[in-house]
């Protein structure tokens, strides 16, 4: 406890002498967007009914098929003991990431970021790094609440490796409140974010995917089916008298107006209001299917045996990463998953309930009336001039023991409001902007982004 309360001070130290050498650079003021905790698991977007774009599925109405097109997607920010030499210092770092750095940590896609990288001419003081928001989306595997199996008209279906048929036709989206939200009053201009190249190393040669943004008023019913799911409503025993049974599980009767807990273990089981025992006799049919499909003796069926709703929350610190001597971006992929997620001491990404109110005004709000905007992440688009970018940065690089890591660079987009691709439902000003939705999507396989800053920008 002593070394870390001492970590601590050096980095706050750090922090603040590094503020005060920060020069002013325009007349804007910043409003930060990239703090993973203020995120949460996407609703789906609507599908465009004159073209029919996107998403048919959207339509429906309390039915599985509505998440079956749901791919894995995780944000986080990088643990510090995992990467930072302050923190490997005192040895808090599991033993064979700290006995092999060069191994575990010098990826351009778990490194460390100074702010020096898109920013030259700045100072940098050792140990002072940017808390980036990592973005991995993982278009062949099962996010939560996909039930896909043998396909339907609106998905693809599995493979005998439970992978995900057809990845280009998945998407993966997370969603957060914003505050100022009038946008006209307070002259919100732009959405503007650093990303790293990320076609360097092993993903060199990947094909991208389409980044949407969505700007207005978004649904927060995650599982549509008209009814605020809210783990804190949950009963606390086996009494499901104050509960409604949906396609997605169970949801309270009850209106709920706190934000805690009552009682963690019988409610923190996430937003389908069961554990994964419960799961697996909800959801019976589901795991029949799949074992038409893969193998019952496949890791792959064991998985989802084991979590049907593939919702388990595991910390990126739990002790079975270690065992496996798993990598730094595997130990993030259940980060943002809602069962369990608040339940373990000092592990944990949330002390709060999930529930289907994000804002937390104790209205789910089932609006879908937005701006979309939608940008390119492919090698070919990262061109200064194109495709919202404004400026490119010549990346300082990362070499690890072969020497092979091409060099990451930086590129700065700068998206304005008024140039939006389409409007989705009712919304014809920027009065009330209360939600945003990011999501991928036309992806044929993994894809890692990392912004060192994301943020909506005001200009007097």
């Amino acid at each position: 406890m002593f070394y870390m309360m001492a970590v601590m001070t050096i980095a706050f130290t750090f922090c603040s002498e590094k503020k005060e050498k920060e020069p002013e650079t325009d007349e804007c003021i910043r409003y930060d967007l990239s703090h993973s905790a203020t995120w949460s698991l996407a609703s789906i977007p609507q599908c465009d009914k004159a073209t029919n774009r996107l998403f048919p599925e959207s339509l429906l109405n309390d039915d599985l098929q509505i998440g079956m097109n749901r791919a894995l997607l995780a944000w986080y920010s990088i643990d510090p003991l995992f990467n930072n030499k302050l923190y490997m210092a005192v040895q808090v770092t599991p033993d064979y990431i700290f006995n092999n750095p060069e191994r575990w940590t010098s990826s351009n896609f778990v490194r460390t970021i100074c702010e020096e990288e898109f920013f030259p001419n700045k100072t940098h003081d050792d140990f002072m790094f940017t808390a980036a928001l990592n973005i991995a989306y993982y278009p062949m595997e099962r996010g939560p609440y996909n039930y896909d199996t043998h396909g339907t008209a609106y998905s693809a279906g599995v493979d005998a490796n439970g992978l995900l048929n057809n990845p280009r036709t998945r998407w993966g989206g997370m969603m957060r409140t914003i505050n100022p939200n009038d946008f006209e009053t307070n002259n919100i201009k732009y959405i503007e974010f650093w990303m790293m190249d990320p076609f360097v190393e092993e993903m060199e040669n990947a094909d991208g995917a389409d980044l949407y943004f969505n700007l207005g008023e978004i649904s927060e019913d995650i599982l549509k089916d008209g009814y605020k799911s809210a783990e804190q409503g949950l009963p606390t025993n086996d009494d499901l008298s104050g509960v409604f049974s949906t396609a997605w599980g169970y949801v309270p009767k009850e209106p709920t107006t706190t934000h805690s807990f009552q009682y963690h273990n019988k409610q923190d089981v996430g937003l389908d209001g069961m554990n994964s025992a419960h799961e697996r006799d909800y959801f019976a049919a589901f795991i029949d299917d799949l074992a038409l499909i893969t193998p019952v003796d496949s890791k792959a069926f064991q998985d989802i045996w084991d979590d049907p709703s593939t919702d388990d929350y595991v910390p990126p610190r739990d002790v079975r990463w270690n065992v496996m001597q798993a990598d730094i971006l595997t130990r993030y992929k259940h980060f943002n998953k809602t069962e369990g997620n608040s339940s373990h001491y000092n592990l944990s990404n949330s002390s709060l309930p999930d529930e289907e109110d994000i804002n937390r005004d104790n209205i789910m709000n089932e609006t879908e009336s937005y701006y979309q905007y939608k940008v390119s992440i492919r090698k070919a688009y990262l061109q200064v001039g194109t495709n919202y970018i404004v400026n490119k940065v010549a990346g300082i690089g990362n070499t690890t023991a072969n020497g092979n890591i091409p060099k990451a660079d930086w590129y700065q987009f700068r998206i304005p409001i008024n140039e939006f691709e389409q409007t989705v439902g009712e919304i014809h000003d920027f009065k009330s902007i209360r939600f945003m939705r990011m999501f991928l999507t036309n992806c044929p396989d993994s894809l890692i982004l990392r912004f060192a800053r994301m943020e909506l920008v005001r200009c007097e």
